[in-house]
């Protein structure tokens, strides 16, 4: 499998092409770092299945095309250099790319080490960011933004100014843009990430959040958050809390999340409750308020593995929010006719595993009308592979996906022998329950499981799925009619433990 090497210029290309788009829409901006991470990260199994540029059809160099841009790359030794990121329209100057050979990344610095949370690609997702609930946007200031940022601080100096010492009546739009361009600064320094919080429709400014303090070594941050004063008391602060923690798990791939609630502020202290943060300790002078030292209390969250749930007694309900590992050590991508073999001989392998729950594809035929569901609009099948041998580990389908007012799909999966057990699928169902509600923005997943099949009830339970219904002789498997539990989640639906 090969190693996905982002030089800096194409790092540079990116984020300028994303900050272009983020001034009128900074949801298409998240949505092209998205498209094209996904797709330069296919080249780690595929590498060389990009094709020739149309400049320099004799080279080395290859490229991938994902519009309104193309990536051009070379496949060297295992590793896959990424040079160039361009629009289509523009036409490519062989010395371009021969300048940047000479832009490659030093491996030994952590910023650029592919075991680093802080990769490149990861940068790129947050820095583009755009952050969505079912009221909010949430998303990086922007030099628009000055006057109304400035006009909800004088509003609200006296109530968030009571635990905040920069919020004044003074306040101006002047000092506003000097705290954007701190922000902007510090967000590509990978040092804090910090957001505007707006309604859904983006025009009113509701508040700020962010995540701050991030220490790369220990993978830890500490979040914050107001609301302006015509705001609060209306769940604003909780949402937003909720959306930064799964960006923080989710996308930097931290380990801790502190918030620190200064003693008598009893308003974010609920806030860090309701988001699913446990309160650890109380901190003597650990904040500045009002001129003098006041302690505090110090809230937590930490992504829950698998390894720490069963470590907690069996009599005591975990604590805080079940959040999902990132998936590190697997990767889904859309199947492939050249999968065939390796798929089929998996699945043949499999057959006493899979008995008698279901019947993955044992023939040519069956392997090709399963391509040819995947190749339709309201079916997307993802291969589970091992990230560092691309070695199939299963198989995820989201199928009869229905827009509009419903929004939902149906989800089934299977796992094959040698890779059960070892938390593989509950990593590859947490990306594709990201995939669902994050890229089809659906609204509603099920999942129908067989009563006496325990281990995929488990695996549904650890990913926020809820038991909603059960319903008798609801499909034919083996030839005969079988009962179904209902399981579901719903993409709103806030991850605890259960």
């Amino acid at each position: 499998m090969a190693q996905i090497v982002w030089t800096e210029p194409s790092i540079g290309d990116l984020d300028a092409s994303a900050d272009y788009i983020a001034i009128e829409n900074p949801l298409a901006a998240a949505e092209l770092v998205r498209r094209v991470i996904d797709h330069v990260e296919q080249l780690a199994v595929h590498p060389d299945s990009g094709s020739r540029p149309r400049e320099l059809a004799r080279s080395r160099y290859r490229q991938i095309v994902e519009p309104p841009g193309r990536v051009f790359y070379r496949h060297d030794h295992g590793k896959v250099f990424i040079f160039h990121v361009m629009r289509t329209q523009r036409l490519l100057r062989g010395k371009q790319l021969a300048a940047r050979k000479q832009s490659t990344p030093d491996w030994g610095n952590p910023r650029h080490n592919p075991r680093n949370r802080c990769i490149a690609s990861q940068s790129m997702r947050a820095h583009a960011i755009a952050i969505t609930t079912p009221t909010l946007l949430i998303r990086p200031y922007r030099r628009g933004d000055a006057a109304r940022f400035a006009a909800a601080v004088r509003e609200s100096a006296t109530s968030v100014g009571r635990w905040m010492p920069w919020p004044r009546a003074d306040y101006t739009p002047q000092m506003a843009l000097a705290w954007f361009a701190d922000c902007a600064a510090k967000r590509r320094a990978d040092t804090a990430h910090e957001f505007g919080i707006f309604s859904s429709d983006g025009r009113e400014l509701l508040g700020g959040a962010g995540l701050n303090r991030i220490d790369a070594q220990h993978r830890g941050a500490n979040l914050g958050y107001w609301v302006r004063h015509a705001r609060e008391g209306q769940g604003i602060a909780t949402q937003a809390a909720r959306a930064l923690l799964d960006f923080g798990f989710d996308t930097l791939q931290l380990a801790r999340i502190e918030i620190v609630a200064a003693e008598g502020n009893a308003a974010s202290a609920a806030v860090a409750r309701k988001a699913g943060a446990t309160l650890e300790y109380v901190a003597r002078n650990r904040l500045i308020v009002g001129g003098r030292a006041v302690p505090a209390r110090v809230f937590a969250c930490v992504p829950m593995t698998p390894a720490a749930a069963h470590a907690q007694p069996a009599s005591k309900p975990v604590q805080g929010p079940r959040r999902p590992m990132p998936p590190t050590r697997v990767v889904l991508r859309a199947l492939q006719p050249g999968d065939a073999r390796a798929l089929l001989a998996a699945a043949r392998a499999s057959r006493a595993l899979h008995h008698p729950w279901l019947r993955a594809p044992q023939t040519p035929e069956q392997f090709r009308a399963l391509l040819a569901r995947a190749a339709q609009p309201d079916h997307h099948t993802h291969l589970v592979c091992l990230r560092d041998s691309g070695a199939a580990v299963g198989v995820i389908n989201l199928s009869n996906i229905v827009r509009g007012a419903f929004a939902s799909a149906y989800l089934s999966y299977y796992v094959f022998a040698g890779h059960e057990r070892q938390g593989l699928m509950r990593e590859a169902l947490h990306a594709a329950v990201r995939h669902a509600f994050g890229t089809l923005k659906l609204h509603r997943l099920e999942a129908n499981i067989q009563p006496g099949n325990n281990a995929s009830r488990a695996l549904v339970r650890a990913c926020g799925f809820t038991l909603e219904g059960f319903s008798p002789r609801y499909l034919k498997i083996a030839g005969r009619w079988r009962d179904h539990e209902r399981w579901a989640r719903l993409a709103d639906a806030p991850r605890r433990a259960r």
